[in-house]
């Protein structure tokens, strides 16, 4: 009888509804694009404490922003891309690193 039960916030239409999870593909997004900043920064010879000196940040964050842990904020994308030498529209390419 047990497996008869009936939820009263369903039967009432009270239940709070669940959102669909949009995180993994967000990281996804980030992780993609940070391995494209990685493969950037090392064609071009920069270290992790250069690229942070010219976005004005710390090597630890730009750490961050390479291993998709943090996204990189709007404000930051012209600096990096000139430091990259690549052009603003490059961080919004395909994404298959």
């Amino acid at each position: 009888m047990a497996d008869h039960q009936i939820d009263l916030e369903e039967l009432l239409g009270t239940k709070q509804a669940t959102m669909p999870r949009q995180e993994p593909e967000r990281i996804r997004w980030d992780k993609a694009l940070g391995k494209r900043i990685r493969h950037r920064r090392s064609q071009l010879g920069l270290s992790m404490e250069r690229v942070a000196e010219a976005v004005g940040c710390t090597y630890q964050q730009v750490q961050k922003y390479e291993l998709g842990r943090n996204a990189i904020k709007a404000a930051l994308v012209p600096v990096l891309a000139e430091t990259l030498a690549v052009p603003v529209t490059w961080f919004f390419e395909s994404s298959d690193a």
